[in-house]
């Protein structure tokens, strides 16, 4: 279907609704608090947005904010997949999935006029609350929801902060959620301009609209060992794998907890060290998860979850799969452990535990992704809160 029949298809079922909303006699219509408060919030977010155009009660219950806050409540049992390519002007994508079935479908390119505006690429931080945390590369962040196209741009840091270049790459960052102040905060890593050997620390608060700069990380070793741009959030604290300074030797993983703006002391790993690196982290099961590769350059990924921390320090971790990297790339989980694959130009849903069945023919259950070099992906949800 085009854009053109989607219009033409989406006016048509306004017009039915407006036409029901305005003869129906009201011995026949259902009640209104039944419709807002257990039908209205079912529904897709793009659905809503267009229902805002059926009458006027539609449009004010469909904008407050409780409202949102339960429609959220039903879209987080929807996720998507967020992914994106890592071509010079990169694209975004959609793709829905059924955990149950083992399927995945709909892979829809997201597009943002204020992002195709700019010829740099850019790196999806995190997606939260239905909120894309994007860092464009040699400019700033922003902040972006897909569905409602709310569009902010993060200010440009102070003048405190001349020392430091922002024209380059981003060494280190993340974004979360602290639900007890309703704030949104992203961390930055940058070098020093004055000594590149130096890096300084950011911290953004939406509340506040301002960055400020954490200085008590300046002069730590954390710079030298964070062995992820990207950090993965749970629990409203933002984790990294670790190595030993100046060669980065995987020794463990550490946390930046975001509500009380302090870095948490160092996890260590022993097994880790039969690694050469951590291609990527992932969120398993409500569990920070590993994928690791024992040679830098070499086949084979093993995944790791941290299934619980055990009473006395110890922690139990699980080997949840291995897989060929010449065939299989990792894209990333669902909430239950499913894996996520791109193989032979597909996208695939397995389960990790039973890769055999990804000899079979899943040509019913893939979708199509070409030759699209594809970043590992992030658990989206819809979602029409404002930020």
């Amino acid at each position: 279907m085009n854009f053109r029949q989607f219009k033409i298809m989406s006016a048509k079922k306004m017009a039915k609704l407006q036409r029901i909303h305005q003869f129906e006699s009201p011995g026949t219509r259902l009640p209104h608090d039944l419709i807002v408060s257990n039908i209205l919030p079912r529904l897709p977010a793009n659905s809503l947005l267009l229902f805002k155009s059926v009458c006027k009660e539609w449009l004010s219950d469909i904008s407050t904010l409780d409202f949102q806050k339960s429609h959220f409540q039903f879209s987080s049992q929807i996720p998507k997949f967020l992914l994106f390519h890592v071509n010079e002007v990169r694209k975004m994508f959609f793709l829905s999935y059924n955990e149950s079935e083992n399927t995945v479908r709909d892979l829809v390119e997201l597009r943002c006029n204020k992002l195709d505006e700019r010829r740099d690429g850019f790196l999806i931080l995190d997606s939260c609350n239905g909120v894309l945390c994007i860092h464009i590369m040699e400019e700033n962040f922003c902040l972006w929801n897909p569905v409602t196209n709310q569009y902010k741009t993060v200010p440009h840091y102070n003048e405190t902060f001349h020392d430091v270049v922002f024209d380059v790459a981003l060494e280190a960052g993340g974004f979360g959620y602290i639900s007890e102040v309703n704030d949104y905060k992203i961390f930055a890593m940058f070098l020093s301009h004055s000594d590149q050997s130096v890096f300084h620390f950011y911290l953004f608060s939406l509340n506040s609209g301002t960055w400020k700069r954490l200085s008590q990380l300046d002069e730590s070793n954390y710079a030298t060992t964070l062995c992820n741009v990207v950090a993965v959030c749970m629990d409203e604290t933002l984790y990294w794998p670790v190595g030993k300074p100046g060669i980065r030797k995987l020794v463990g993983y550490v946390g930046f907890d975001l509500q009380h703006e302090r870095m948490k002391k160092v996890v260590k790993v022993p097994w880790l060290r039969r690694y050469a690196r951590v291609d990527e982290i992932f969120k398993v099961k409500g569990c920070m998860s590993l994928c690791c590769r024992k040679k830098r350059r070499g086949p084979v990924s093993d995944v790791w979850m941290l299934k619980k921390e055990i009473q006395g320090g110890s922690e139990n971790w699980v080997k949840l799969a291995s897989f060929d990297r010449r065939n299989v790339a990792v894209r990333g989980f669902t909430a239950n452990g499913k894996c996520l694959v791109q193989r032979y130009g597909q996208l695939e849903l397995i389960d990790p535990c039973h890769q055999q069945d990804t000899d079979t023919d899943v040509s019913e259950k893939s979708v199509d992704c070409g030759l699209e070099v594809l970043q590992p992906a992030l658990k989206h949800v819809d979602s029409l809160m404002p930020f």
